[in-house]
């Protein structure tokens, strides 16, 4: 069976992108799954797509980081505690339904499976992928973000926490994480920087 080259089916990214919608408007339950939306999704595809501009990456490269971009989450709704997998898994089922070369199918799971953290990304698209997934640490949406992911957090793993407690998982995480790419470290740091600022004020209170 003879496969396709990304750099030459267009359709890839648009069909990612009809289908993982489809996912979300079926299995979506907003009561749980408060961080991890649509919303979020849709802001890593953009994240990606700002870094991708910048490297200027080749037709095939940039088909593979959206497309990734677009599957990264789905795997929540297979299991939110190993999402990364299931969701590498689905995009394997996806891709080689649309016969598209093994080697790529194997490079958009790689970048998805990259995300899991401790993020150890090992090639440029995996970077950005990881840097765009975590683009929120540097903007002015991290406040109102963290506030979603405490409360999914806490449906998730059936236990409460403090928003101290948050916070101080929030700081440690900030404090402890590195953007990958130059330009995310140029464009994102300072903002994370602010971030960092805010949740230290926050616990002083």
């Amino acid at each position: 069976m003879k496969t396709k080259s990304l750099s030459v089916d267009s359709s890839i990214i648009e069909s990612s992108k009809k289908y993982v919608k489809t996912i979300f408007g079926k299995f979506h339950d907003k009561s749980i799954l408060q961080y991890h939306d649509l919303y979020h999704t849709k802001s890593v595809v953009k994240a990606a797509k700002r870094i991708a501009e910048h490297y200027k990456l080749s037709d095939e490269d940039y088909t593979i980081l959206i497309t990734a971009a677009w599957f990264h989450d789905i795997g929540y709704f297979d299991d939110p505690f190993h999402h990364e997998e299931k969701g590498a898994l689905r995009v394997e089922g996806f891709l080689a339904a649309k016969q598209v070369d093994p080697v790529n199918i194997a490079r958009v799971k790689s970048c998805i499976l990259a995300t899991r953290l401790p993020q150890r990304p090992h090639d440029l698209l995996e970077q950005i992928l990881c840097d765009a997934d975590l683009f929120h640490f540097g903007t002015k949406e991290f406040k109102d973000r963290s506030k979603l992911m405490r409360k999914e957090y806490q449906i998730l793993y059936k236990k409460k926490i403090s928003k101290d407690a948050w916070r101080s998982k929030s700081l440690a995480l900030l404090s402890s994480h590195t953007f990958h790419t130059t330009y995310a470290q140029v464009q994102q740091q300072g903002g994370k920087e602010k971030n960092i600022a805010w949740l230290r004020a926050k616990l002083k209170q």
